[in-house]
């Protein structure tokens, strides 16, 4: 795979708010992406993919309700971000997800904070947004749980001022392949905090068309907790991403690119019953569950087809279908005839949506399927 220098910091934060911890109700996820660089928007544009069917994996496994905004290419801004985490209406267990892929920077002199300022789709400094001031804003909110991921660089740049606050099979997912048990034990049964960063300060990180080096090591992490092959545990999860992204040997010049954490988790030995995401027609990965929800009829599932295909589709639009690495085409279908399938099927458990508009209409979507 052909990599790029393109100077990346992938940051995570998991920020565990309170102490009585009950079944979260909502996932909130917002993902940025600069798909539109010249250089980089190819891989990001991977990225965005990948972590969106990585998150809804999460979420079937969590049994939580899910929200879902997207902000690519020229949507991709300060602006934009800012006024809809302002209006985010979330409540005390919901669990708050923040993904950014695209290009970052850091001032000169400014050693006491880690992380980067995120570019967006701007050379304007100006229109910058530090990743400190999206924690605050998410903070603010005061969510159960807090994941900001930023996908930026993290290299000190004259003239930038210091500012106020996984891809693998080709194939579908089976249901099979995850231990629903394991997710749940890593975010609803931790308390703490847990920061992660791709590259030390001053470092650059790497990517190529299939995405960034360490955001792959990452969901390659999560993958294996689901799989039983990685222990769910946190200091488990940076360890394994830490030692991947270091042994790294095929980098340009023979770089290193290694990642900097700090865990700090109680774990607890607390039950927490599932909550079963209730029906409904809100967003598209919702309506598409419900479609494939056995605990209706088929009858019942072909009778929501016309609200679905009117509310989140134009009478022409078509349906990709791609296996697990978010690029092989298993099947191109009309829409009509995907929702259809969809409602007659016995082997479907969950539809991913990993390119479309949640809340919009959409002429074209792309998805991923998990079987039973």
């Amino acid at each position: 795979m052909r990599h790029l220098k393109i100077e990346l910091t992938l940051t995570v934060v998991l920020l565990f708010a309170g102490i009585d911890i009950l079944s979260a109700q909502t996932v909130h996820a917002i993902i940025a992406c600069n798909t539109i660089d010249s250089k980089i928007g190819v891989g990001m544009a991977s990225d965005m993919r990948n972590m969106r069917n990585a998150v809804q994996i999460i979420v079937d496994a969590l049994g939580c309700e899910y929200s879902e905004r997207v902000f690519d290419g020229n949507a991709c801004t300060k602006a934009n971000i800012t006024d809809y985490l302002n209006r985010m209406e979330v409540e005390r267990n919901d669990i708050v997800l923040f993904f950014y892929g695209g290009h970052g920077t850091h001032a000169l002199d400014n050693s006491s904070d880690p992380w980067p300022q995120m570019c967006m789709n701007t050379n304007i400094e100006s229109l910058f947004m530090p990743v400190a001031s999206v924690e605050k804003l998410v903070a603010d909110k005061h969510p159960r749980l807090r994941v900001i991921i930023t996908n930026c660089c993290n290299e000190e740049q004259l003239g930038v001022t210091i500012k106020p606050l996984y891809a693998q099979s080709a194939g579908p997912t089976m249901q099979g392949d995850y231990n629903i048990a394991a997710f749940r034990k890593l975010f609803l049964e931790s308390d703490g905090k847990v920061m992660m960063t791709s590259s030390k300060l001053g470092q650059l990180s790497w990517c190529g068309e299939n995405g960034g080096l360490f955001t792959n090591n990452l969901l390659d992490a999560f993958d294996a907790v689901g799989k039983n092959v990685l222990a769910a545990d946190w200091n488990a999860v940076c360890r394994s991403v830490h030692d991947k992204t270091l042994a790294c040997n095929y980098l340009p010049g023979g770089v290193k690119q290694e990642p900097y954490y700090e865990v700090e988790i109680n774990a607890n030995d607390r039950n927490v019953p599932p909550a079963p995401p209730a029906p409904g027609t809100d967003n598209l990965f919702k309506a598409l569950q419900v479609l494939v929800n056995q605990d209706y009829t088929k009858d019942q599932r072909l009778d929501r087809i016309p609200a679905v295909q009117s509310r989140f589709f134009t009478s022409d639009a078509h349906v990709v279908t791609v296996g697990r690495n978010g690029t092989s085409r298993i099947m191109y279908e009309d829409v009509t005839a995907f929702l259809r399938r969809l409602a007659l099927s016995d082997g479907i458990k969950q539809v991913n949506v990993i390119e479309g508009d949640n809340t919009g209409v959409n002429s074209t979507i792309t998805v991923h399927e998990i079987r039973y």
